[in-house]
C-alpha cells in the first residue's frame, strides 16, 4: 500500500510539473507569435513605403529628425505612396511602455507590443550598422525591442519580482529606391 502511495504520489507530481512547465512554454510561444506577426506587417510596410522618416511622435503629432543629427527615434512615419497626406506611423507610448500604430485612415492607435524597456526604437543605418545623420537613398531601417514580461505575477521574488527579457531585433530595407 505504501509502495502504491509513493508511485500515484509521483504521478500526480509528474504531471503538476508537467502542466506548469506547458503553461510557461505557451506564454512564450505566445509573446514570440505576437511579435512575429507585428513584425511581418512592419516589414511589409516599411519594404513598399515610397518614404519613410526617423523622429519622435505620438498619434496625434510627428516630428522628423533634422539633417545632421543621428537619425534614431522612438517614431517611424512611413508614407506608402507619394501622397503625404497618407501615412502609417509607430510610435513608443512612454506612459503604458507600449509600441503603437495608427494611420491617416483608421485614427484609433493599435498596440503592437507591450512591456517595452527601451524608447529609442528606430534607427538608419548604412550598410555597416553605423547610425546615419541624413537621408541616405541606401539606407537600412533597424528595429529593436527590448520588453520583459513577469512569468509568475502572484509570486514575487527578490526586491524587484522575477522578470522574463526579450529582445527582437530587424533590419528592413526599401524595395523602392
Amino acid at each position: 500500500m505504501t509502495l502504491m502511495t509513493i508511485v500515484v504520489g509521483g504521478v500526480v507530481y509528474s504531471h503538476v510539473m508537467g502542466m506548469r512547465l506547458n503553461a510557461i512554454t505557451m506564454a512564450k510561444l505566445g509573446v514570440d507569435q505576437q511579435a512575429r506577426l507585428a513584425f511581418n506587417r512592419l516589414q511589409d510596410e516599411v519594404r513598399s513605403a515610397t518614404t519613410v522618416q526617423i523622429g519622435n511622435g505620438s498619434s496625434n503629432s510627428f516630428t522628423a529628425i533634422s539633417n545632421g543629427v543621428a537619425q534614431a527615434g522612438m517614431a517611424v512615419q512611413i508614407y506608402p505612396t507619394t501622397n503625404n497626406a497618407s501615412w502609417i506611423r509607430y510610435y513608443y507610448e512612454s506612459n503604458f511602455n507600449e509600441l503603437r500604430r495608427v494611420e491617416t485612415s483608421l485614427t484609433t492607435p493599435r498596440t503592437i507590443a507591450q512591456y517595452l524597456t527601451n524608447s529609442t526604437i528606430f534607427q538608419t543605418e548604412d550598410h555597416l550598422g553605423n547610425v546615419l545623420t541624413g537621408p541616405a537613398n541606401n539606407r537600412v531601417l533597424s528595429i529593436s525591442l527590448r520588453f520583459y514580461q513577469l512569468q509568475y505575477p502572484q509570486t514575487r521574488i527578490g526586491t524587484n519580482n522575477a522578470y522574463d527579457f526579450y529582445q527582437l531585433q530587424a533590419k528592413i530595407t526599401r524595395r523602392i529606391l
